[in-house]
C-alpha cells in the first residue's frame, strides 16, 4: 500500500473513531435499545419493577406496553386516542393511569397491565396522574395547574383542603411529585423549580430544562435540555441529573450529535430514555 493512501486510510480511521466516541454516553452503560426509524415510538416510561416500559406515538396518540426481557409488545391501549401526554406506572406496576379528553373534560382512568384493553374511569379531574397514581388514601397531596392563573394548586381528590403551593408571576406547567410528597419539581418558561412542600417559600430555579421524574431515594432529579442552532429545530439534546443535597448537576450523556431525551428510573435504578434522531428507545446503567 502507497504511504499516501496509508494516511487517508488512518486519517478515515481516527475520524470515525472520533465521531463514534461522541456518540457514546460517558455517564450511562448502555446494555440494550429497542427500535428503530421504522418504529417511530416516543416518550419511554420505565415501569417501577424495571420489567416493563410503555410508549406513544406522534402526537400522543396510543400506549404501548412492551416487555423489557422478551423486547415484545404486551399490549396497546386506545392507539386511536390522544392520551400518551400523561400517563404514569402505580407504585405497583400493575396498573397504568392516563387522561383523556370527553365531553370538553379531562376524565383519569386507570388500566390494568393484565387487562390493557379494559379501562377504568377513576375520577373527572385536572390533577397529574402522577399525584393520583401515588396516593395512598383521599387525603394524599394531589397536583394540578390552576387554568385561571397557571399556579400549582394542591387538594385532596375530593376537593378539600385545596390551596395554591405557589402565588407568584411564575406560568407553572408540568409538575412533578417527589416519591415521599416533599417536593415538586415544575417548570415556568425554560426555569425548573424546585418547591418544598413543606414550606413552600423554599423555591428555587435549579436550572433550565424539562424534569420528568426524581430517583427513589428522592435525592436526584433526572431531566433533559435540548439545544437549537436555528431557534426552531432541536440539533442536541442530553440528560441530566440534578443532586438536591449538593446542588450539583451532571450531564449524563455528553452526546452532541444524539437527541435524547424524556429519561425515566426504575427503582433498581435502571435509567430509560429516547433518541430522537433514531427512534430509538435506550436502557442503561447509571455509573458509579
Amino acid at each position: 500500500m502507497h504511504f499516501k493512501s496509508i494516511v487517508i486510510l488512518m486519517s478515515f480511521i481516527v475520524g470515525f473513531c472520533q465521531l463514534f466516541s461522541q456518540d457514546v454516553p460517558s455517564g450511562v452503560e448502555v446494555d440494550k435499545f429497542f427500535f428503530s426509524e421504522k418504529y417511530p415510538y416516543s416518550k419511554p416510561l420505565i415501569s417501577p419493577d424495571g420489567k416493563y416500559f410503555l410508549v406513544t406515538t406522534e402526537g400522543n396518540f396510543g400506549i404501548y406496553v412492551f416487555d423489557v426481557k422478551s423486547e415484545r409488545l404486551k399490549g396497546t391501549v386506545r392507539p386511536g386516542a390522544r392520551i400518551g401526554f400523561d400517563v404514569t406506572w402505580s407504585d405497583n406496576s400493575e396498573f397504568i393511569f392516563f387522561k383523556e379528553k370527553v365531553d370538553s373534560y379531562f376524565q383519569v382512568f386507570k388500566v390494568s397491565l393484565d387487562d390493557l384493553g379494559h379501562a377504568e374511569k377513576i375520577s373527572t379531574s385536572s390533577h397529574t396522574t402522577q399525584s393520583i397514581a401515588l396516593q395512598a388514601s383521599n387525603k394524599e397531596v394531589l397536583l394540578s395547574i390552576n387554568p385561571s392563573n397557571l399556579q400549582i394548586e394542591v387538594s385532596d381528590q375530593s376537593g378539600r383542603g385545596k390551596y395554591f403551593l405557589t402565588s407568584d408571576n411564575g406560568r407553572y406547567y408540568a409538575p412533578v411529585l417527589s416519591f415521599d410528597k416533599q417536593y415538586v419539581v415544575a417548570h415556568s418558561g425554560a426555569d425548573m423549580v424546585l418547591i418544598s412542600m413543606q414550606d413552600p417559600s423554599e423555591k428555587k430555579i435549579i436550572g433550565q430544562g424539562i424534569a420528568t421524574c426524581f430517583s427513589y431515594d428522592h435525592n436526584l432529579i433526572y431531566f433533559f435540555r435540548d439545544l437549537s442552532e436555528d431557534g426552531h429545530h432541536t440539533t442536541a439534546s442530553d440528560i441530566y441529573q440534578y443532586n438536591i443535597q449538593t446542588q450539583e448537576i451532571k450531564n449524563l450523556t455528553q452526546t452532541p450529535h444524539l437527541i435524547e431525551m424524556w429519561p425515566s428510573i426504575s427503582r433498581n435504578g435502571v435509567l430509560m430514555y429516547e433518541e430522537t434522531k433514531h427512534h430509538q428507545v435506550y436502557l442503561s446503567k447509571l455509573k458509579k
